[in-house]
């Protein structure tokens, strides 16, 4: 990817600690515009503000609110806002909400965190046209993505 292209791309970035937020922070932003959050409610009010994001990395652990809680409301705001949560817990447990609430993009925080990976699924979501997977495979073919997916 060239990443001169991806400068004007906003990322907004809503986490609860503050280290691994300062860290996802200084990486994204060597590609992208990075907006950043400790709280849903300060995200919603960066959100509010004008200057739309194209994209929300979200911890699914956050403080005071959900993440699928900011998603929803963010997503009123900015309806083509695109989300890409990130966790360290298991989601088993969460399949069906995070099903119900249109956030199919998860990535598992490992240890020791795998940056091109992360970097992979923000790209993805970022420039779809450029993804390598099911949704362009489909589209190469005319074939459309099933609605619920």
């Amino acid at each position: 990817m060239s990443y001169e292209a991806g400068a004007n791309k906003r990322i907004l970035l809503v986490a609860g600690d503050s280290h691994f937020r300062g860290m996802l922070r200084n990486f994204l932003a060597r590609y992208f515009v990075v907006d950043e959050a400790a709280t849903a409610e300060e995200g919603l009010k960066r959100v509010s503000r004008g200057n739309p994001h194209d994209l929300a990395v979200v911890d699914m652990d956050l403080p005071q609110r959900s993440s699928l809680d900011f998603a929803a409301a963010a997503r009123l705001v900015i309806p083509e806002l695109k989300v890409l949560l990130y966790t360290a817990f298991q989601l088993d447990d969460h399949f069906a909400q995070l099903r119900r609430s249109r956030l199919y993009n998860v990535v598992i925080r490992g240890t020791p965190f795998d940056f091109d990976d992360f970097l992979l699924s923000v790209e993805n979501l970022l420039y779809p046209d450029r993804a390598f997977g099911l949704r362009r495979y489909l589209r190469q073919r005319n074939l459309q993505m099933p609605l619920d997916m």
